[in-house]
């Protein structure tokens, strides 16, 4: 989830998305009896280990998508009941579905670095392995798996304030801070000229006391909003809060 952030600004993770994560980055072992999410879901684990065996069903693409879809599905149904905003709530949930289907995945493809790796094209009857060279895959429960853990942890640890503000905004920050500067001083100018300097306060005054008729009210409010518009957009992809 941290690297994703990293690539999509516009994936944000919180404290819901940490925790959604975690419990769906286990939920792949629930065809083991013996793992804790399987000792937890026993009523579901035993069934799925009787008929389908460990690393099958429940660690190939086809469970992610079916996991990924009931989750937005129960999402969408509970939604209306408190939300106001359909548009904000498609957002939010699609978000949520999307850290299922991250978190849910990333345990499908660390398995798939470990010897015996997954049937994660399941129902096909072909593993899923990577690195290919045997050699270069871990055992389970080995101390390389610790390794490995340890240094994936830390890196996401490190890379997610990074991945919550952008890459490239963290860059500009960092670096072009004096360019950002004159940038917006040249937005704002900008600014001054097509609307001469009136805010819309003082357009409704003029509009009032017959200075300016409606036509030139609405203009000058619409060349206000483009530019208000256009220096948000540049706040927004330079990682400055608008």
């Amino acid at each position: 989830m941290s690297f994703i952030s990293l690539l999509i600004p516009a994936y944000k993770l919180n404290l819901t998305h940490i925790i959604v994560g975690a419990i769906f980055a286990l939920l792949p072992d629930v065809d083991n009896p013996r793992s804790f999410i399987g000792r937890l879901l026993f009523f579901i684990s035993n069934p799925i280990d009787r008929k389908y065996g460990h690393r099958t069903i429940t660690h190939s693409l086809l469970g992610t998508f079916i996991v990924a879809a009931c989750v937005f599905f129960v999402l969408y149904v509970l939604s209306p009941s408190h939300c106001t905003d359909a548009m904000l709530c498609v957002s939010a949930n699609i978000s949520i579905a999307a850290t299922v289907t991250i978190a849910y995945f990333s345990h499908i493809f660390f398995d798939s670095m470990t010897k015996q790796g997954v049937l994660i094209y399941y129902p096909a009857r072909l593993w899923g392995i990577f690195p290919p060279r045997a050699s270069w895959r871990i055992r389970t429960g080995s101390k390389a798996e610790i390794i490995y853990f340890i240094a994936f942890l830390t890196a996401s640890l490190i890379f997610l304030p990074l991945g919550q503000s952008g890459v490239i905004q963290t860059f500009n920050r960092l670096f072009l801070v004096q360019q950002v500067d004159v940038r917006l001083r040249e937005l704002e100018a900008k600014k001054a000229r097509t609307t001469r300097g009136f805010t819309e306060e003082q357009i409704d005054s003029l509009l009032k006391a017959g200075s300016i008729d409606p036509k030139q009210a609405d203009e000058l409010k619409a060349r206000i909003l483009e530019a208000d518009i256009e220096i948000e957009k540049f706040k927004l992809n330079q990682g400055i809060n608008p």
